[in-house]
């Protein structure tokens, strides 16, 4: 039930930030090439908010196991190795994500020196991205390892 909320939290929030990117992108086109006035801010929250769509669609493709797979050899091996070869992906997944949560802290915190150019925020709201992705990739991760588990050894059951 609680792994429901945060999808639908995600979803939410990629929603918003995908209308919020058409909205922002829209004006700066209207006032740059129609009304002849190129708004200063445009570029730079397209720019954020693109990085942010961009992070929470890994955190999509992670919980619907939609990125680029090469499978060509992991099919030659029979089920059981397949299996553990799953595991050994979703914990390499782990760790990958708390060494990139536990560096990025540092980012987020350097951030809060430098300052946007033409937006009243500073670096670290760009840089809190990151953190706050590691963390949503591995609560999948060790679902997927829970639902494996549950599930007997068969890969699936999100």
């Amino acid at each position: 039930r609680s792994m429901k909320i945060l999808e639908k939290i995600i979803d939410t929030i990629c929603v918003i930030m995908m209308f919020t990117l058409f909205i922002v992108i829209l004006l700066q086109i209207l006032f740059r090439y129609f009304l002849n006035m190129p708004l200063k801010w445009t570029e730079e929250l397209a720019r954020y908010v693109f990085v942010w769509v961009s992070m929470m669609g890994w955190t999509y493709g992670s919980r619907y196991d939609t990125h680029i797979q090469v499978n060509i050899f992991s099919n030659l091996f029979p089920e059981k190795i397949k299996s553990l070869v799953f595991l050994f992906i979703q914990l390499l997944s782990i760790i990958f994500s708390l060494a990139l949560g536990y560096y990025s802290i540092g980012l987020v915190k350097q951030g809060y020196v430098f300052k946007a150019t033409t937006l009243p925020i500073n670096f670290s709201l760009v840089y809190s991205i990151i953190p706050i992705v590691c963390i949503i990739l591995i609560i999948y991760s060790v679902m997927k390892i829970y639902n494996f588990v549950k599930n007997q050894g068969k890969v699936g059951g999100n």
